[in-house]
């Protein structure tokens, strides 16, 4: 059996249709929500896997949400001081060296475990003249107008050898998240955890509407400024602030799997199905701190149609086409808007603003 990828992002063979064949055993989706909730420097963490991003000498606070009676909680973090403030309450400092940092904290009656990636950034201010460490950054634009709350980022995850196949949640790597300029030696990365969310709740959804997988391939996450002015892509791109994703699935293109509306076949309409995905799932009054934008991207030479997620904080929907956005009695076609890595990649947005990818 030849296993290619399915592509909602990078290689996805547009027309492909599915003939038949054997289908591929994939193992059984988890979410990997942990056994209980903890709140970590203001967010909630809910999976076996979370990942936290502090500045050195930072104040990290954790506390289990659902104590119990009698339950006790055990926090063990190698390299890091803690203090217990109250029953599974604890309080610590970053560590002054950048770095990843493990925290496990463990229910004892039964021993569940909630494990925190701890990534201690290397700070913004260490950018100096558009690098750190001679990697390439560039320079951050000032954000304005309805991105103002981006800010600047506040430091960067230092990649390197030994940590970059480090899983940031249950089924994602930091090595997905790197930006695509080619560099040897160590690399930066903004990452922000509304984006790691983001893409589990996706993927999960995928997982309850039958098709199953075990992570999202992804054409492009972080990009460095140098990086996005490089490709001519919008001055504020959500990506060079660690929110936003370029995704697509991978499987077997002969598994029904990979054919999101069975019509048999493999093709932008596939895409279009993902698009409605998550489309419908921002919707729910339950997810809207993942609010943000979605666009729909054609094949071009050099890959296939792919599906833009961010998690800006506001909704914005778009299309460049041929690709469509849903409408009254399915997907209509949009205007044709600025070429993929072209200029001026700027859409208009289906909420009547300008989306900025």
């Amino acid at each position: 059996m030849r296993n290619i990828s399915f592509v909602l992002g990078l290689i996805l063979f547009p027309g492909l249709c599915l003939l038949g064949g054997a289908l591929s055993v994939e193992a059984a989706f988890s979410p990997e929500h942990a056994g209980f909730r903890v709140q970590g420097n203001q967010r909630i963490l809910i999976y076996n896997t979370e990942s936290l991003f502090v500045l050195p000498g930072e104040t990290v606070n954790l506390e289990v949400l659902e104590k119990g009676g009698s339950e006790e909680y055990l926090l063990a973090a190698p390299g890091c001081v803690f203090k217990t403030v109250k029953a599974a309450t604890w309080e610590g400092t970053a560590p002054v060296s950048p770095g990843l940092y493990s925290v496990q904290l463990k229910r004892v009656s039964d021993q569940q475990s909630l494990h925190v990636q701890m990534f201690v950034l290397v700070p913004f201010t260490a950018l100096k003249n558009g690098k750190i460490q001679g990697y390439n950054i560039g320079n951050y634009p000032v954000p304005q107008g309805r991105v103002a709350g981006y800010g600047l980022p506040p430091g960067f995850v230092e990649v390197t050898a030994a940590n970059r196949e480090a899983f940031v949640s249950p089924h994602f790597q930091l090595k997905q998240f790197l930006c695509k300029e080619s560099h040897v030696g160590l690399q930066y990365v903004v990452l922000r955890p509304e984006l790691l969310d983001k893409l589990e709740k996706i993927l999960e959804q995928l997982n309850l509407q039958g098709h199953t997988r075990q992570t999202l391939r992804l054409l492009s996450a972080y990009r460095t400024p140098y990086y996005n002015q490089m490709i001519h892509d919008a001055r504020f791109s959500a990506h060079q602030w660690g929110l936003a994703a370029d995704i697509y699935l991978e499987g077997d293109t002969s598994a029904r799997e990979d054919d999101l509306n069975h019509d048999g076949c493999v093709d932008v309409h596939d895409a279009e199905m993902l698009f409605s995905l998550v489309d419908a799932w921002e919707t729910d009054p339950d997810h809207t701190s993942l609010i943000g934008g979605i666009g729909l991207y054609p094949r071009t030479s050099e890959h296939g149609p792919f599906v833009h997620i961010d998690a800006r904080g506001y909704s914005a929907r778009w299309a460049q086409a041929p690709a469509r956005l849903p409408g009254p009695g399915g997907f209509k076609p949009t205007r044709q808007s600025a070429r993929w890595m072209g200029t001026p990649a700027r859409k208009p947005a289906r909420n009547g603003g300008m989306s900025e990818i």
